[in-house]
Formats: structure tokens, sequence, C-alpha cells
């Protein structure tokens, strides 16, 4: 009996003592949800960040992603802890946007623009191109892009990075169309 009382308290102790959601500097992202607009695309007007969804009448090439994977998480929550804000106001022209999820529940939405251009709740933010490589990498947004056009994008000037990407682009993607059951197999092959 008495065993089980001190594996019941380290027990208890061991969860107490992970519960750091809302502490400064712990990972406090759950996961974070990604629209954004399939490939290369100019519109005439600026596009509104907070249309781009599944749901948006406009635009009918979104695609959406779901980040869970805690070290990502970590990682960009780590990044955003430290963005700077614009001394002026910069409009960007998003292509991507993120509802960001927190353990306690709180919420922001995180707008990138194709190449540049950072907005976090509104507010502009200086480029971060970790922030936008991370996002971007594990939400699938380059594999709708021309091989060639990867040398586009500035966060990709690092070679490891674009190596990265590239040699990703030789898997198959899976995507889930009009939410049926039936699934289109897109194989991307560098140019």
């Amino acid at each position: 009996m008495c065993k089980i009382r001190i594996i019941y308290y380290i027990a208890l102790v061991l969860m107490f003592s992970s519960c750091t959601g809302d502490q400064e500097g712990n990972n406090n992202i759950i996961s974070i949800r990604i629209f954004y607009l399939r490939g290369h695309i100019e519109y005439n007007t600026v596009v509104d960040c907070y249309k781009i969804s599944k749901d948006s009448l406009p635009y009918k090439n979104i695609t959406d992603t779901l980040i869970t994977d805690l070290k990502v998480l970590y990682e960009i929550d780590s990044i955003i802890q430290i963005l700077n804000i614009k001394n002026t106001e910069f409009n960007i022209d998003p292509r991507i946007r993120c509802e960001i999820n927190y353990y306690n529940g709180k919420k922001q939405t995180l707008c990138l623009g194709e190449r540049i251009g950072i907005k976090l709740d509104d507010k502009s933010y200086d480029n971060n191109f970790m922030l936008m490589y991370l996002i971007k990498s594990n939400s699938g947004y380059y594999q709708y892009f021309p091989y060639n056009y990867l040398q586009n994008f500035i966060e990709l000037k690092d070679s490891i990075r674009l190596k990265a990407i590239k040699n990703s682009m030789k898997r198959k993607l899976y995507l889930n169309l009009n939410d049926t059951t039936d699934r289109e197999i897109i194989e991307i092959i560098p140019f």
C-alpha cells in the first residue's frame, strides 16, 4: 500500500511540474492551422489575409495544413517572442494566414506575404526569414511552385534550406480535394 502512495505522489509531482503552458519562455503554442494560396497568382487587388480560408469565395485555390510537431512549434514560438515591430505601417500582400492556438486558449493571426511581409494581429513586424521558412516548409507551401521559381524566395537563399526543399519536392503529395474521401495523387518532379 505504501508503494502505491509513493507512486501516486511521484505521478502527481510530475504532472504539476510539467504544466508550464503559461510561463514565459516556454512553448505556449499547441497548434498552428495554416491556410495558403497555392502557387504564384497575381490579383488585381491586395489579398485580404482574413479571407484566406477554405470557405473563402474570392480565392478558390486554397490549401490548409495543421502543424502539431512540438519541435517546430517551439522554434516558431521562440521566433514570435523576439519579433521586432516595424516603425512604419507596412501593407503586405498576404498569401498565407496562420491561426496560432495557445494552451491557455489565446489565439493569434499571423499573415505572411509570398516573399516578404509579416503581420501578427494586424501589426507589422520586421521580416524574419527563419519564421517564413519554418511556416512555408512545414505546410507544403513550396510544393506548389515550379522548381526554378524557388530561387525567388529570399528565405531560401541559404543553400542548405534550398537543397532541403528541392529534395522534398521529389515526394508525392496527397491532397484531400473538396473534403471527400477520394484523394488525388500529385507527383512533384523537378524541372
